[in-house]
């Protein structure tokens, strides 16, 4: 039996293992439906980051949209003024 699922797998990788494993599978297209989460992404970059294949200033700007994007969790709403949330007076 394969493992699916692995601590520090993301689900699109998981999908992905499956369809190699079950090739019945790969009829329903999972893997091209499957996007990789906020999470997922934060990751991806931080690693591209450690890895020297982005900077500083890219790092920042890119985690920057990606707490900004709306579908993200933990993102940071904004009104037209551009105060976000957490600027916003409490």
């Amino acid at each position: 039996m394969i493992e699916a699922r692995r601590p520090g797998w993301t689900v699109e990788e998981s999908v992905e293992r499956l369809e190699r494993e079950y090739p019945v599978l790969r009829q329903f297209d999972v893997s091209q439906r499957v996007e990789p989460t906020a999470e997922d992404r934060r990751r991806e970059l931080k690693e591209r980051y450690v890895e020297g294949d982005i900077g500083d200033a890219e790092f920042e700007r890119r985690m920057d949209e990606l707490m900004d994007d709306p579908g993200s969790e933990g993102s940071r709403k904004s009104d037209s003024a551009g105060t976000t949330e957490e600027d916003a007076p409490r």
